[in-house]
C-alpha cells in the first residue's frame, strides 16, 4: 500500500524531509504551494512559442492537465479551510 510505501522510505528521502514533523494541514498547505509553482510553470509554457509547435492533441492534453491541476488547488483551499475551522 502507499502507506507501506511510505514507511519504507528512508529518513534522507526529499519526501520524508519535506513533511516530516508537519501537522496535516501543514502538509496541505505545502501541496497546496507547491501545486501553485507547477500551475504557474505550465501556465508560463502554455503561453509560450515552444507550446504553440506541439501538436493538437498535446497542446488539448497539456489544457486538460492545467484544469485537473486547477480542480486540485480547489479542493485543497477549501479541504485546509475546513481543517482550520
Amino acid at each position: 500500500t502507499f502507506a507501506d510505501a511510505c514507511r519504507e522510505l528512508d529518513s534522507d528521502h526529499p519526501f520524508v524531509k519535506a513533511y516530516d514533523g508537519e501537522t496535516y494541514t501543514d502538509r496541505m498547505k505545502i501541496e497546496k504551494e507547491e501545486l501553485y509553482e507547477r500551475m504557474a510553470r505550465l501556465d508560463k509554457f502554455i503561453r509560450s512559442e515552444n507550446f504553440d509547435n506541439l501538436d493538437e492533441e498535446e497542446q488539448l492534453l497539456l489544457f486538460d492537465q492545467f484544469g485537473a491541476m486547477m480542480s486540485y488547488f480547489q479542493i485543497l483551499k477549501r479541504r485546509i479551510a475546513k481543517a482550520e475551522n
